[in-house]
C-alpha cells in the first residue's frame, strides 16, 4: 500500500513536467516541419548531347578478287566536316559490315590528326599503319585508295590525301605504293566503277607505283 502511494506522488510530482515536455517538443516538431521547405521532387538528367542527324555515305572495302567495292554506311553528320572526314576513315578502320568484304586499314591503327589544306586531306596515322599492316603491292593500293576514294566520293573537294604516320613523311607503307607524295582520287580500281575503264586495273595501278617495290 506504502509503495502504490508513494508511485502515485511520484506521477503527481513528475507527471505534469513530462506532459509539459512533450508538449513543447511536439509543438517544436511541428514548427519545425512548417518551416522546412518540403523537398523538391528529383529532377531526371538532362542529356545535354542531342543526337548528330545521320547521312548516307559510301565506304570502300576490300573484295576477295582483291578490287575495292562500295558500302553504304549511315555516319552521324557534324556541322563540322572536319569532323565528317575523320568520322569517314575511322568507319574504315572500323572495317565493313558485309562479311563477303574485308578491312582495308588495319584494326588497330588509329588516325591521330587530319587537316585539310585545299583539296588535300593530310592523314596522320598511329605507327600501327605500318607496323600491323600486312604488306604487298595489291593490298597496299587497297588501302591507300580506300581512303581516298571514300573521301573523294563523299566529299567532292577532296581530291588527294598525303599519308604521315606519327607526323612523320613516309617513304611506303611496306616497300610497295610511293607515299612521298599525295595520292590523287582514282575510282578505276572500284569494282564496277563508271570509271573504270581498264580491264586489269591492279595491274595498271601497280605499274604507275613503279611495277614493285618503292626505294
Amino acid at each position: 500500500m506504502a509503495k502504490e502511494k508513494h508511485t502515485l506522488t511520484s506521477w503527481r510530482r513528475g507527471g505534469p513536467l513530462l506532459i509539459v515536455i512533450l508538449a513543447v517538443a511536439a509543438l517544436t516538431l511541428w514548427g519545425w516541419l512548417r518551416l522546412t521547405p518540403p523537398a523538391a521532387p528529383p529532377v531526371p538528367p538532362v542529356d545535354t548531347v542531342k543526337a548528330l542527324p545521320e547521312h548516307e555515305l559510301i565506304l570502300y572495302f576490300a573484295t576477295p578478287a582483291g578490287r575495292l567495292s562500295a558500302e553504304p554506311r549511315l555516319l552521324p553528320q557534324d556541322v563540322n566536316d572536319s569532323v565528317n572526314l575523320r568520322a569517314v576513315v575511322a568507319a574504315l578502320i572500323a572495317g565493313p559490315v558485309n562479311p563477303e568484304l574485308s578491312r582495308v586499314l588495319p584494326e588497330s591503327a588509329r588516325l591521330l590528326q587530319l587537316e585539310l589544306h585545299e583539296s588535300v586531306a593530310m592523314l596522320d596515322f598511329s605507327r600501327e599503319f605500318i607496323a600491323a599492316h600486312p604488306g604487298g603491292s595489291v593490298s597496299e593500293l587497297l588501302t591507300v585508295y580506300a581512303l581516298v576514294d571514300s573521301l573523294a566520293v563523299n566529299f567532292p573537294y577532296v581530291r588527294q590525301i598525303h599519308i604521315l604516320v606519327e607526323g612523320n613523311s613516309v617513304e611506303t607503307i611496306k616497300g610497295h605504293v610511293d607515299l612521298r607524295r599525295p595520292i590523287a582520287v582514282d575510282f578505276s580500281y572500284v569494282e564496277n566503277s563508271a570509271d573504270g575503264v581498264s580491264t586489269d586495273a591492279v595491274g595498271e595501278l601497280i605499274e604507275k607505283h613503279g611495277g614493285g617495290e618503292t626505294r
